[in-house]
């Protein structure tokens, strides 16, 4: 799970994973653009790190309307690195795991007391 946003090259935010949940989201590296597969990798668990990607290696002519991504923009992306697992098959990224296990058990014992 991750906790990120990504900026345009003048610095206007697009996108903010925590405006969409208030809880960092799961992703397989493997499945995401080519600057994170290339990237993160380097980094240590509890890292930060903020990437500059161009088309080549963000979405290239793609055009996202929920982010409001144009084709072949170079794009910057703020990234909080918690907790780095690598898979036999696919490497994952996982971030704030222990902070979900911690919601989830909220969620039980909210539940019992309804």
């Amino acid at each position: 799970m991750v906790n990120y946003q990504v900026y345009s090259i003048d610095n206007t935010l697009l996108y903010d994973s925590k405006t969409v949940s208030n809880e960092a989201v799961s992703i397989v590296l493997d499945s995401t653009i080519l600057a994170w597969q290339k990237i993160i990798p380097l980094y240590v668990t509890g890292g930060k790190v903020r990437i500059f990607a161009s088309h080549d290696f963000a979405y290239g002519s793609a055009y996202s309307k929920e982010s409001n991504i144009e084709p072949f923009a170079t794009l910057i992306f703020d990234v909080e690195l918690y907790k780095f697992i690598k898979g036999t098959k696919k490497t994952e990224t996982i971030i704030n795991q222990e902070q979900n296990q911690e919601q989830n058990q909220n969620n039980i014992t909210t539940q019992e007391n309804i």
